[in-house]
Order: C-alpha cells, then structure tokens, then sequence
C-alpha cells in the first residue's frame, strides 16, 4: 500500500513564517491594506487606482465555493468576476509588502507582481506581435522614435527599406501614408493593443487540447490588460474538455 507523506514545516520554519506574517499584518494596518482572513488576499489602493494581491485567482476562488457535485457550500466571494478598474497580482501572501514598495516608489510589475523595465518590455512584445504580422517592419530611428511601416501597402520591398534605414535617408519615407512615428515602444505597444485583442479572440489562447498557444506569454498578456479574457478562455477550454471526457466515458 502506497501513500503520500504531508509536509511539515520544521519548527524554526514555522517560526520564522509567523513572525513573517505577524509583520506583514502590522504593515497592512499601517497602509490601509485589507486583507482576507486567511491573508492569502490583499486589497489596497495607490494613486487612484485599485490593486489585489493574492497567491490564488478570483476564478478559483469562485470554483471553491462549489463542492465536487456542483452543490454551493459557500458564498462566492466575487460574484461578478474580474473588474475592468482592478489591477490583479498573482504572487506569494509573503511579498505584499514588497510588491506594495515597489508600486509605491513608482514601479512597473508584470502579473506576477516583479519588476520590469517598461521601455525593454514593450519593445519585447512589440517585436513578437510585428513578427506576427509580417507585411509590417519596425525599426528605431536615430531619434530614438520608433517606425513601423506596411511593406505591403506601400510597395516597398524589405531590401529597400534597410538600405534606407541603413544609411539614415529616413526623409524619403515622409510622403508615405502607411508608414507611423511613434514616440517610445510603449506608445506603438498601445496603439496595437486592440491588433492584439483582436488575435486573443480569432486565434485563441489554447488549442483543443488545452495547451497553451499563443504569440504572448501569459504575464505579457496580463501586462496589457488582457488577464480577464485569458482567464476566462482557460476557464472555456479546461470545461470543453472535462465535458469530453465526460462524453467518452
């Protein structure tokens, strides 16, 4: 007969996380941080604007709240689902005072709730969505402004546009009506947001199989604002085929 051994923290450990947890209820009382009871959740705001933080989703949280047999056995905690107006944060209940910190001085965190460099991290994900479309070229010009220009649209072959890039004779692209200037990735990245929702509904998050499979990881999509439709597609495809299975038996 096999069987599972639970682990148990050793006693300096489970020491060492009480303590821990004891300082982070002092720091939520001092920063009008809400917790739930169990502190896995954290809610607060900064700068106008709304924050969660917590080591689960709202979607299992909501999932919690009905046994096995689809029976309720509790009240769901959130009833009307991700909030527009709401930035979530899916990280350990130790690093809220971390995550906290780092909003608070001004820092740009992915969904996971670690810093990231917004120029280096729009332009990542502007590299991938333009690989993606591949009628369009982006490029840097000497500026430091960002192109992006339809090579089909404007006749232009990529051979020439780099011998224009290349020696720097970006004037002669001025009379071209496909060809946009934006000031910094993260004015391009905005402005192709809603290419990129686009894509989340026509191309879909996962395949058939339930496996992931889109051109952006999951925190990229998250960063844009899209963690609502990439819940919400797991959640589609996770019970297609639960009812699959279901089916086959």
């Amino acid at each position: 007969m096999s069987y599972r051994r639970k682990f148990t923290p050793s006693r300096s450990k489970a020491r060492e996380f009480a303590i821990k947890m004891k300082e982070i209820e002092e720091f939520c009382n001092q920063n009008a941080i809400q917790m739930s009871y169990n502190q896995d959740s954290y809610y607060f705001r900064l700068y106008g604007q709304e924050y969660r933080v917590s080591n689960h989703t709202i979607e299992k949280s909501n999932e919690h709240a009905f046994n096995y047999f689809g029976e309720q056995v509790r009240e769901m905690y959130h009833p009307d689902g991700r909030k527009d107006d709401v930035v979530y944060i899916h990280a350990s209940k130790t690093r809220i005072m971390e995550i906290y910190n780092d909003i608070k001085e001004g820092y740009m965190l992915n969904g996971r709730g670690y810093r990231i460099s917004d120029t280096n991290y729009a332009k990542s994900i502007m590299e991938k969505t333009i690989a993606v479309f591949e009628e369009y070229r982006m490029f840097e010009l000497p500026n430091q402004e960002v192109g992006i220009i339809n090579l089909e649209l404007s006749n232009l072959s990529q051979e020439d546009l780099q011998k224009i890039i290349n020696k720097n004779r970006l004037n002669e692209l001025d009379g071209f009506e496909y060809y946009y200037v934006f000031d910094t990735y993260y004015e391009a990245l905005l402005d192709w947001r809603a290419s990129i929702e686009k894509d989340l509904h026509d191309l879909g998050i996962f395949n058939d199989n339930g496996e992931y499979n889109f051109y952006l990881n999951e925190d990229e999509i998250s960063y844009l604002g899209f963690g609502k439709e990439l819940e919400e597609q797991r959640s589609e495809i996770q019970e297609e085929i639960e009812n699959d299975e279901e089916v086959m038996c």
